[in-house]
C-alpha cells in the first residue's frame, strides 16, 4: 500500500525530489541557464571564410567570437541607382535569410521593420527590425540592422539566438522580484554631475506590471540567456525611471536600464 501511496504523490506532483530545490525551498533547475561559448579562433576564422562565400566583395561586416554577425562600424561609400523601399526591405530580409546560420534568422514572417532610413538619393538605405521573440517573449538586445546600397547589403549589424533551453517553471514570481528590489538604492549622475541616490520603496512599485523577458547575460566567455522579470520602478511623478530585470530562477539582479537622461 505504501508503494501505491508513493506512486501516486509522485504522479500527483504532491511529492518534489529534495534535488530540485535549494537551501530556501526554492526550484533549482540544474539545466538552467542555457548558454553559449565563444568559439576558438580557429573555428571563428572557418566561419568567416563561409560566411564571406555568402556575400558580395563589397560586404565588411565580420562575426563576433561566438560566431554572430555583429559588426557595428562597417562603411561603404558606394552609391548607385536608386533602390526602392519595399525593394530595400525584401534585399535586406533574403541576406538575414541567406546568412541564417550567422544570423539565426530562419524564417523572414518573424521579421518586422522598426526602423528604416534612405538617403536622400535612395541609393543607400539603413533597415532595423524588431527584436527576436522567443517562446512568447522578448529578447532584449536583439534588434538586427541591415545596410544596403545599390549593390546589395554590405553589412549586418547584430543577430537573433538559435533555439536554447528555458524551464517550464519558475522559483521567483513577479511578487517576488519587487521584493527584492524593497531598500535597493539606485545611484544616477544630476544635472551638475554630482551622484545622485533613489530608494526604491513600495510606492516605488506600487503600479508596477511586470512581464518577463530574456537578457542575453554577455560575459568574457560565454553568453547565458536568463529568463527574467522586468520590474518598472517609478520615479518622479510616477514617471518610470528604471528597468531592472530579476532572474526568475534564481532571483539575482541582472541588468539595471536607466530610462531618463540627466
Amino acid at each position: 500500500m505504501s508503494r501505491i501511496i508513493f506512486a501516486w504523490l509522485i504522479a500527483s506532483g504532491l511529492l518534489v525530489s529534495c534535488d530540485i530545490l535549494g537551501p530556501d525551498n526554492r526550484l533549482v533547475d540544474p539545466n538552467y541557464p542555457a548558454s553559449f561559448r565563444i568559439l576558438s579562433q580557429e573555428m571563428v576564422d572557418s566561419l568567416e571564410s563561409m560566411f564571406g562565400t555568402l556575400n558580395s566583395s563589397q560586404f565588411c561586416g565580420q562575426l563576433n567570437r561566438f560566431g554572430f554577425t555583429d559588426t557595428e562600424n562597417c562603411y561603404q561609400t558606394i552609391r548607385g541607382d536608386p533602390v526602392q523601399k519595399s525593394e530595400a526591405i525584401e534585399v535586406a530580409m533574403n541576406a538575414l535569410l541567406r546568412n541564417q546560420q550567422f544570423t539565426n534568422v530562419t524564417d523572414t514572417s518573424d521579421l518586422s521593420v522598426s526602423h528604416i532610413f534612405g538617403e536622400a538619393d535612395s541609393s543607400k538605405w539603413l533597415i532595423t527590425f524588431h527584436t527576436q521573440q522567443y517562446q512568447s517573449r522578448e529578447i532584449l538586445d536583439t534588434r538586427i540592422t541591415v545596410y544596403l546600397n545599390s549593390e546589395g547589403v554590405y553589412n549586418i549589424y547584430n543577430h537573433w539566438y538559435p533555439s536554447f533551453y528555458l524551464p517550464d517553471q519558475i522559483a521567483y514570481d513577479s511578487t517576488d522580484a519587487k521584493i527584492k528590489l524593497l531598500g535597493k538604492t539606485l545611484t544616477f549622475p544630476g544635472y551638475s554631475g554630482k551622484k545622485q541616490r533613489y530608494d526604491i520603496t513600495y510606492s516605488s512599485l506600487n503600479d508596477a506590471k511586470t512581464v518577463q523577458k530574456i537578457v542575453p547575460h554577455i560575459s568574457e566567455y560565454e553568453i547565458e540567456m536568463r529568463l527574467t522579470w522586468q520590474v518598472p520602478v517609478s520615479f518622479v511623478d510616477d514617471m518610470i525611471g528604471w528597468y531592472v530585470y530579476i532572474d526568475a530562477m534564481t532571483g539575482e539582479e541582472i541588468k539595471t536600464v536607466q530610462l531618463f537622461r540627466t
